[in-house]
């Protein structure tokens, strides 16, 4: 038989021709070392393991600590950790290669707890760890995440007078810092480095980038640049996900170019999946599309980012049509991909895409083992209001966790099965599932729409144990307008109260919950102490309650803030509010300037101004402001046409009431409510026309206020027999 050895792993070439050769030859420790690294390099199992059969044939006593300790190294990197672990337990003698070899054989195989045993075991035998021990455990320290079992290695490597300016162990330092999260002391270890390579810069880079310090990596990127060092794959890598982070295209479009320069793109598709990647989160969706379709990077990381990247845009369908081309390119998706796309599916209602999707991963048998892609089953078929489905999903589901539960509450919530989404929350309760503030919030939406009050209460006595009040705005405006919705205001105000910083989400709530309890003075107290700033909605609502106080010289200070901001050209409510808040206040001519002076009207803003001047009895201005209403464009609602009616009666127009009352029934098909009968029974009465009054009447529900009408009309036209009618039923 022939045997080689490289000279990379020996020095030197050695042939064993024949089996009288092989016995002098067992016996050279030299060779045997230089013949399983050789294995070790290569990765040739089958010829390892028949070299140490044949050394285990060796006439000698024990094994020799060199052989055996090569042995540890070439089956560790043959993957095999239990036969180094074996032979290693064999050696009688151990040195601190020894010791080295399994304590990189455990880092490598992922058994970080184990290689800090393995160092303290070193030290029990009194040998003192080196360099090599040092960076071996020091890497354990920052995949275990154990910044201060770190800093005591640290400490005895300055105590033990080894050399941290050493470039791999600096760079170890680094590493072992920025995987902690201590980026300050990586800092300061990398600025004390004397010499920095790649290496150190990509350690410091990727920790600024794993803590979302997406600044700090891009500084450090340009820094590395200037001292004349070129960025590898794994650098730039970390540089286009800290553009993603901060949502700089502009450094990203920097970095593609060099990245191009270096001629890396063809190299890595890893490299053109985080470039994708850094696109889409940029919102530079068309650029991302088109390194997939033009420049060809068509594994399935790229386009996943892709399709997740318009999934986060909420752009659903032009995910769908991103996984199409995908599958007509003959791309397989993952769990990941999939997980997008029932997404997609749920943000545009694709119900029937999503069963599409749910079918094929029943058959690739993807949901049997991944619990995101379950979840995000249950979640498609609850977003798209099949709840049966979604249902029968969460129950296959092996394991249910709080993403699971949530996802299914919100679906009932949507719908408006608030008691059954308040059972499935006790379920939920008794599975031992702690709800998160999703799911919270989602069942104070249901206790708000059922006046759960009870559980409500219940759920604010939990929110109190967990403390995380005063960390969430959202949480908070959900009890304050559960309580609200409930009845009890005082309730929402105590819990107002507790919240250190509400923003103005939450005052508005509480600003709302007055108006709705009939306290439009306490809104406007609310108003004068809040202390942030006001939004579009701040101001329309306190505008409605300066209406109906009639707080006239409230409602003109507010109408001056406003001037004063950008808000007037941007929003047209805001117009509507004050031309309404200026018509309930009975300032007619004001309301008209507002109007006169609006940017932009709607048929909201008309109706304001039209119901002004009813109010006030101004009636050919109602009719005047219709008609530069239907000019403009606008269909009147039912608002309007009360308005439009009223001014009828108060003119005696019954014949344009009538003809107002049928185009609003057949032209607009608006139905007519009480007020509409009211008031064309009114209209009627007055008109002489008491049997059509009388017809009309028959068709209304509840015409308790159309018997009044009726009886007034009957006063002022002698109708004695229909006014003892009337008078009856009043």
């Amino acid at each position: 038989m022939e045997i080689s050895v490289s000279p990379e792993s020996s020095g030197k070439r050695v042939h064993f021709i024949g089996s009288q050769h092989e016995d002098y030859h067992w016996q050279d420790d030299a060779v045997i070392v230089a013949l399983l690294k050789d294995c070790a390099i290569k990765k040739d199992v089958h010829l390892g393991v028949r070299l140490h059969t044949r050394v285990l044939k060796r006439a000698l006593s024990e094994l020799n600590v060199f052989v055996g300790n090569v042995l540890v190294y070439m089956y560790s990197s043959f993957g095999c950790f239990a036969r180094a672990y074996q032979v290693f337990g064999q050696l009688t003698i151990r040195n601190v290669v020894s010791w080295n070899t399994m304590v990189a054989a455990c880092v490598h195989h992922g058994f970080n707890e184990e290689a800090l045993n393995f160092l303290q075991y070193m030290r029990d035998e009194k040998l003192i760890p080196d360099r090599f021990t040092f960076a071996c455990s020091l890497t354990a320290c920052g995949n275990l995440k154990a910044a201060e079992r770190g800093r005591d290695l640290h400490k005895e490597v300055v105590a033990l007078a080894i050399s941290e300016d050493d470039t791999v162990l600096g760079n170890t330092l680094v590493t072992m810092y920025a995987k902690c999260g201590a980026l300050d002391e990586a800092q300061k270890v990398f600025d004390q480095l004397p010499l920095r390579n790649e290496v150190s810069w990509t350690a410091l880079i990727t920790g600024y980038c794993d803590h979302d310090y997406g600044k700090e990596a891009l500084k450090c990127l340009t820094l590395m640049r200037h001292e004349g060092l070129v960025p590898d794959i794994v650098t730039f890598a970390c540089a286009l996900k800290a553009c993603a982070s901060i949502g700089s295209s502009e450094s990203g479009e920097v970095a593609h170019a060099s990245i191009l320069k270096e001629g890396l793109l063809g190299k890595n598709s890893a490299l053109g999946a985080a470039l994708v990647d850094m696109y889409a989160k940029c919102d530079e969706l068309p650029k991302a599309h088109f390194l997939i379709k033009e420049v060809g990077f068509c594994d399935t990381a790229a386009w996943n980012a892709l399709v997740g990247g318009y999934c986060q845009k909420g752009e659903g369908q032009e995910a769908l049509y991103c996984f199409e081309q995908m599958d007509s390119q003959g791309i397989s998706p993952d769990a990941v991909t999939y997980t997008c796309i029932l997404k997609a599916c749920a943000s545009s209602r694709s119900v029937e895409k999503g069963q599409a999707v749910h079918a094929e991963v029943v058959r690739r048998d993807i949901s049997c083992v991944d619990s995101v892609l379950g979840n995000a089953l249950v979640h498609m078929y609850a977003k798209c209001g099949a709840l049966g489905n979604a249902q029968e999903v969460f129950d296959e589901l092996s394991s249910r966790d709080v993403t699971s539960w949530t996802s299914l509450l919100t679906g009932y919530c949507e719908i408006g099965r608030g008691e059954l989404a308040l059972k499935l929350f006790e379920m939920m309760t008794q599975e031992g599932i702690q709800p998160d503030e999703v799911a919270l919030c989602c069942i104070l939406n249901s206790c708000n729409r059922t006046k759960a009050i009870g559980m409500g209460q219940q759920l604010h006595a939990e929110i109190i144990r967990r403390g995380v009040l005063g960390n969430l705005d959202v949480l908070g405006s959900a009890l304050v307008n559960m309580y609200i919705n409930c009845g009890t205001l005082y309730k929402a105000q105590l819990v107002f109260d507790e919240i250190p910083s509400p923003d103005s989400i939450l005052w508005n709530v509480l600003i709302s919950g007055y108006i709705e309890h009939g306290h439009a003075k306490g809104a406007i107290r609310c108003f004068e102490i809040m202390n942030c700033p006001p939004d579009v909605v701040t101001y329309t609502t306190v505008l409605k309650a300066c209406g109906i106080v009639g707080a006239i010289l409230k409602g003109n200070g507010i109408h001056s803030e406003i001037a004063r901001t950008e808000l007037w050209s941007k929003y047209i409510a805001l117009g509507s509010a004050l031309v309404d808040m200026y018509a309930k206040c009975s300032e007619a001519q004001k309301a008209q300037e507002v109007f006169n002076n609006l940017p932009a009207r709607d048929i909201v803003t008309f109706t304001a101004l039209i119901t002004a001047y009813s109010e006030q009895g101004k009636n050919e201005m109602v009719f005047m402001c219709f008609n530069q209403m239907i000019y403009a464009g606008f269909s009147p609602d039912a608002v309007t046409f009360s308005c439009l009616m009223k001014a009828c009666s108060n003119v005696g127009e019954s014949l344009m009431g009538m003809s107002l009352f049928e185009s609003m029934c057949t032209y607009y098909n608006i139905m007519p409510s009480v007020e509409h009968h009211t008031c064309m029974v009114g209209l009627l009465s007055w008109a002489g026309c008491s049997d059509q009054a009388m017809t009309l009447m028959e068709k209304i529900p509840y015409p308790h206020h159309s018997w009044f009408s009726l009886l007034s009309a009957c006063h002022k036209l002698g109708n004695v027999n229909l006014a003892r009618l009337a008078f009856g039923h009043v």
